[in-house]
């Protein structure tokens, strides 16, 4: 009989991952990368060349959504089932859907700046950046994609409550 290693490298991290120890290590990274993220945003948003001062507005909606993530993530490490996991991780969805939803409605960049295209002057493999920046709309497209965004979070919530509904129709 002929064992094919990749099959059973694959199982063995699936299997890795859907132990407790998997779950731990998952939410380590989940939580290294939420307080990267916070300190990036709360401390190093003035260094980013095209952001405004409407930066900190977002703030407050950013700091809330990631507390959200800290504190779903550690109660996802510890709930077993779908029943517990699925509203935890709506609630999570709905965090994120406000953050950027937020960020979208106050929309703290100006692409158009000539900070940020001085900026992008310094880098070496662009030429003729302002014209192409003018040309290209950025602004618009940024907004654009963000709301994009927005409703594919939407529809993950969407999925989401819809499937906690038939599990909880089940369990009747």
């Amino acid at each position: 009989m002929k064992i094919n290693k990749e099959s059973e490298i694959t199982d063995g991290i699936k299997k890795f991952f859907k132990s407790y120890i998997g779950k731990t290590i998952g939410f380590i990274f989940i939580l290294f990368f939420n307080i990267s993220f916070f300190i990036v945003i709360n401390f190093y948003t003035k260094y980013i060349p095209f952001t405004t001062d409407e930066i900190k507005r977002w703030l407050i909606f950013a700091n809330i959504s990631i507390f959200i993530s800290i504190l779903a993530q550690f109660l996802l490490v510890f709930l077993r089932g779908n029943l517990y996991r699925m509203p935890v991780e709506i609630i999570q969805d709905i965090g994120s859907l406000f953050s950027t939803a937020a960020l979208r409605i106050i929309y703290p960049f100006n692409f158009s700046s000539r900070k940020w295209l001085d900026w992008m002057e310094n880098i070496e493999f662009l030429d003729r950046v302002e014209e192409r920046f003018q040309s290209a709309n950025v602004n618009f497209w940024v907004k654009f994609s963000l709301l994009l965004v927005i409703i594919i979070i939407c529809l993950g919530i969407l999925i989401k409550v819809i499937k906690f509904i038939t599990v909880i129709i089940r369990k009747i």
